[in-house]
Parts: C-alpha cells; sequence; structure tokens
C-alpha cells in the first residue's frame, strides 16, 4: 500500500473525530447560543482517538505517510475552525 493510500485511510477516522470534537465545543455552543448537551465525546478520549493513526504510522515505520497525515490533520482541522467560526 502507497503513502498516500495509507494517509488517506488515516485521516478518515481522524477528521470524523475532529468533526465531532469541534461540534461539541462549550465556547463555541455559548457563542452561537445553542443549548448546552452533554458531550457526545469526552474530549481527553476524543483527543486520544484523533492521535491514534498518527501513532499507529509512526509504530510501522511510515514516516512519509505520518508526516502527510499528521500536515493534512492540522490543515483540514484549521480549515473546519475557519468554517465553524464563519457560522458564529
Amino acid at each position: 500500500m502507497s503513502s498516500a493510500q495509507l494517509t488517506l485511510l488515516c485521516l478518515l477516522p481522524s477528521l470524523v473525530v475532529l468533526w465531532l470534537l469541534a461540534s461539541q465545543d462549550p465556547k463555541r455552543r455559548r457563542s452561537l447560543r445553542l443549548p448546552q448537551r452533554q458531550p457526545r465525546l469526552p474530549r481527553t478520549p476524543g483527543v486520544a482517538l484523533l492521535l491514534l493513526p498518527g501513532l499507529l504510522l509512526g509504530g510501522f515505520g511510515q514516516w512519509p505517510a505520518l508526516l502527510m497525515w499528521m500536515g493534512l490533520t492540522l490543515s483540514l482541522g484549521w480549515l473546519l475552525t475557519q468554517l465553524l467560526a464563519w457560522r458564529a
């Protein structure tokens, strides 16, 4: 499997977790005057799940895929933050 395929395979679960964490952020919900609710995914296990694909890539020695995963996760996380801030 190529580095690009591994990167995309690991990127998908990270983006799902990132979306869950961003959508239930209490400060963002307060600023939008949305009702507070119990988080579906607690923050600490969420961050652990977010970083798990990167740890697996590093553990298996897939360094190019790890670097691409880190760059894409950070870039798409930034883009998600900008999109959610635009709504506020």
